[in-house]
């Protein structure tokens, strides 16, 4: 019987190795002869690239079991295979031209790997970076299948304009014998392109600043205005989702009967790539206005941002977390925008003159402004933080303003550069991946932790509440172990027990903390070394085991009573 399950076995993987390898082989090649008969030129697969994807495929049965997955994350397994994949993505290179760019991609991965011996990072960024990372190294390196524009994304853009053209001359045959009578269409656009981006920003701006000076009873207003619309019946939700479908369903079949203007959009975007744009007319006219218009609202937005936090006595039903929270949100979004605007504007290179030159000049002034946003972003995150310590959330508003400054920088370079900002997007996505990638790689929960430990230790209670209502992860366990020497009995219990909520019971025991884990897949430093820390400080914990959750409750609720809230409120607890 042992025989035949040793032959069975051998069989399978004789079969396995035939449809996994060479059976793909031997069909590419065929494939690529047919092809190759009809002028379409695809590179058939070669012996190397068939042992990679067998070597991939074992690798990835032997470092990332699923039945291991399914127990524990296997961490060691998945930097092991975040150091092989890509030396198997670079041994089958076909150019290397751009072999710079790999290798830097390389060593983000092994960055990554590296990461993961050390501890899981939380989130689906474990999973969804080193994937994108692979994906960049395998385009770059193997360029096998050029990623070439094709008609698809073309037909796409083109048809959400066409959609939008189909209801505005809908909308505007009642009207068209102002609209398009010559010169009314000309002046329509010049004042209403800057008053449309006057009103985005200028809601934006609102969003971000309506908790102060009482302003709060407009949203009040606004909201019990849209209430008595859409909820005055039983079945208003119903309704409201209703027309959301029929306005998405008629904007799709409008652009599907566009007829030529796709056709249209996408021979001007071919021409509008190699040709310089003429800056005359209403081009000039629109953009001129438009850039007048924002430098002026986010020059009042600055003044107001300066008035506020440079005086600081906010009323007494002051949210601070609406301010700093959600209205640097509101804030960063506007970045965003900014960054839209100019690649309208200037996603074209211009024609060398002085009304080129002047629009450069404001778009200039309006970067700089944005730069003092980006600052005033900052101090708000950094007044919330001071307020009442670190949190992942927060780190993350860190960073995403970071790579938003990033962004307006790359727009200031190629605007300078007077070439266009055709590549704006391409470099704001690998900035972007950057900075994600940093988040990734970076020990925050560590660094917010060991804040929040430090400022607690000092005799400061307003990260207390954090505690005891955030998610913590084992290095931020690791972090907080000092709190159960604190002299304070009320933090020492507080502590112990929101470590022993997160803790598995197998942590207690005096043989695990020394031994290595049963698969060594599963390792990491970070795990290890709570273990040891929990067996250090196992009087403590063993003393709250069993009313964790109860001691934990009484502690939350002594937290919101010292939380440093002098008269306002404060709610982005409950909201993280």
């Amino acid at each position: 019987m042992e025989i035949f399950d040793v032959l069975v076995f051998f069989l399978f993987v004789g079969l396995f190795i035939a449809g996994i390898g060479v059976v793909p082989f031997y069909i590419s090649r065929e494939l690529s002869r047919e092809w190759k008969q009809r002028n379409l030129n695809i590179a058939p697969m070669k012996w190397r690239e068939a042992v990679s994807i067998l070597l991939a495929v074992a690798s990835f049965e032997f470092l990332l079991h699923p039945q291991t997955m399914l127990s524990c994350f296997p961490t060691a397994g998945f930097a092991c295979l975040l150091f092989l994949w890509p030396m198997l993505i670079f041994a089958v290179g076909e150019s290397w031209k751009r072999w710079r760019l790999s290798l830097v991609l390389i060593l983000m991965l092994w960055a990554v790997g590296a990461r993961c011996l050390y501890t899981v990072p939380s989130g689906f960024l474990v999973l969804f970076i080193p994937g994108l990372l692979l994906l960049l190294a395998a385009s770059v390196n193997g360029q096998r299948v050029p990623l070439e524009r094709d008609g698809c994304a073309e037909f796409l853009f083109a048809s959400i304009v066409g959609a939008f053209l189909s209801v505005f001359r809908i909308a505007a045959w009642p009207f068209r014998g102002f609209f398009f009578r010559k010169g009314n269409l000309v002046n329509l656009a010049v004042f209403t392109v800057p008053a449309v981006l006057l009103l985005v920003f200028g809601a934006l701006f609102f969003f971000a600043n309506w908790d102060l000076k009482n302003l709060g009873w407009m949203v009040k207003k606004l909201e019990n205005v849209l209430e008595g619309i859409f909820l005055s019946s039983s079945g208003s939700d119903e309704f409201v989702e209703s027309c959301a479908v029929w306005l998405a369903v008629g904007l799709g079949f409008a652009g599907l009967i566009a007829g030529k203007t796709w056709k249209n959009v996408g021979r001007d975007a071919e021409n509008a790539v190699s040709g310089e744009r003429d800056v005359s007319g209403i081009f000039y006219q629109t953009a001129r206005n438009s850039l007048w218009a924002l430098c002026g609202l986010f020059a009042l937005d600055l003044v107001w941002e300066v008035g506020v936090l440079a005086s600081w006595d906010p009323p007494a039903d002051f949210c601070l977390g609406t301010f700093c929270h959600e209205g640097a949100a509101w804030l960063t979004a506007a970045l965003v925008l900014t960054v839209g605007v100019l690649w309208g504007i200037f996603g074209r290179k211009m024609e060398k003159n002085a009304q080129s030159a002047f629009l450069e000049k404001l778009a200039f002034f309006w970067l700089f402004e944005n730069l003092l946003l980006v600052g005033a972003i900052f101090v708000r995150l950094g007044i919330y933080v001071d307020h009442s310590g670190l949190t992942c959330l927060r780190m993350v508003g860190f960073f995403g303003t970071a790579a938003v400054g990033i962004w307006l920088f790359w727009a200031f370079f190629l605007i300078a550069r007077r070439e266009g900002m055709a590549l704006i997007w391409n470099r704001c996505t690998w900035s972007s991946l950057a900075i994600i990638w940093l988040y990734l790689v970076l020990p925050v929960d560590a660094f917010v932790w060991r804040v929040n430990t430090s400022r607690i230790l000092a005799g400061d209670r307003a990260p207390l509440l954090h505690i005891s209502e955030q998610w913590i992860s084992d290095e931020g366990l690791v972090q907080m172990m000092p709190l159960l020497c604190s002299e304070d009995e009320s933090i020492r219990e507080g502590a112990a027990a929101a470590i022993c909520s997160w803790i598995p019971c197998v942590y207690f025991d005096a043989d695990s903390s020394l031994r290595w884990p049963e698969d060594w897949r599963q390792y990491n430093y970070v795990e290890r070394s709570l273990r040891e820390q929990v067996i250090f400080y196992a009087p403590w914990l063993k003393a709250v085991r069993g009313a964790q959750y109860g001691i934990q409750a009484r502690f939350r609720e002594k937290a919101r009573e010292v939380y440093p809230t002098a008269g306002r409120r404060d709610t982005e607890t409950d909201q993280e």
